[in-house]
């Protein structure tokens, strides 16, 4: 846990700044065929990125498709993200290491078309560039559907757009934000290490009861069983914790709050984690 909580210290401070840029160009359209183009508007100081339909922008809105303007980061964001998904061996960390214009020249080849409505995106790949169908099936989420073409692949993703904080996102079926990245909670993490650490010394008779644990730790009994709870936690919840990857309402806040049952089918419900 030390390890993973060091690692993300040095990702985030070694994270190379680039500025936004049209990935997509080219490659978005709605969905009656219309070439969406990058834009931009400025409210306050601050620049929004958007991709508009041409339709729009040459006053034809009765040819518009369902959606006519779209927030540029976000469906770039989940396009990057399916693609990490789809393609063998395109791991996230080794495409977020890319340069921007190396990101777009990957695009360029990877991807044929990509279709945006109101209610779905549709991906568009050619056969043959690396797809691992079997891998990409293992790891769609809810609702997302792989299409085989005679030369292509369709992946279609149910969405719906919704303002969360003041940003614009894209989400799916449950209402979860499709294009939300793995975030270590490290102070999530820290409470299950040291949950672990306690449970473990008061089972090894390290210390002789809860009492003389909160005396040492210099915090209170009940706080002491708070904790010790999460060490009951089920294994595949604390590897999506570790890994970030826990709902995004699911905090130690949250988690302290919560009378968490010992049946691990009850925790992965009633934390919001996908049932098995």
């Amino acid at each position: 846990m030390q390890a993973i909580l060091e690692a993300n210290r040095v990702e985030r401070e070694n994270r190379p700044r680039v500025a936004g840029r049209p990935l997509l160009t080219g490659l978005i359209v709605d969905d009656r065929g219309n070439i969406m183009s990058p834009s931009h508007c400025l409210k306050k100081g601050r620049r929004y990125r958007y991709y508009t339909s041409q339709a729009v922008l040459q006053h034809r809105p009765e040819t518009a498709g369902t959606l006519t303007r779209v927030s540029a980061p976000a469906i770039e964001q989940l396009v990057e993200d399916r693609l990490c998904v789809l393609m063998a061996g395109a791991g996230r960390r080794d495409w977020e290491r890319l340069a921007v214009h190396e990101k777009a020249r990957r695009l360029a080849v990877l991807v044929r078309r990509i279709e945006v409505g109101a209610e779905r995106v549709r991906i568009t790949l050619p056969h043959g560039d690396g797809v691992d169908p079997g891998n990409a099936l293992r790891l769609m989420q809810r609702g997302e559907s792989l299409i085989e073409d005679v030369d292509e692949r369709i992946l279609e993703i149910p969405v719906r757009l919704k303002t969360w904080g003041g940003r614009r996102v894209i989400v799916g079926p449950d209402g979860q934000d499709l294009t939300a990245r793995p975030r270590v909670d490290e102070a999530l993490v820290k409470a299950l290490a040291r949950a672990h650490r306690w449970c473990r010394r008061l089972a090894s008779g390290q210390v002789a009861s809860v009492s003389d644990l909160a005396t040492e730790a210099g915090c209170t009994k009940a706080y002491i069983r708070q904790i010790v709870r999460l060490a009951f936690l089920s294994p595949d919840l604390v590897d999506a914790i570790l890994r970030g990857e826990q709902p995004r309402r699911l905090t130690l806040a949250t988690m302290l709050e919560t009378e968490i049952p010992l049946a691990w089918n009850e925790q992965r419900r009633l934390l919001g984690f996908p049932s098995r």
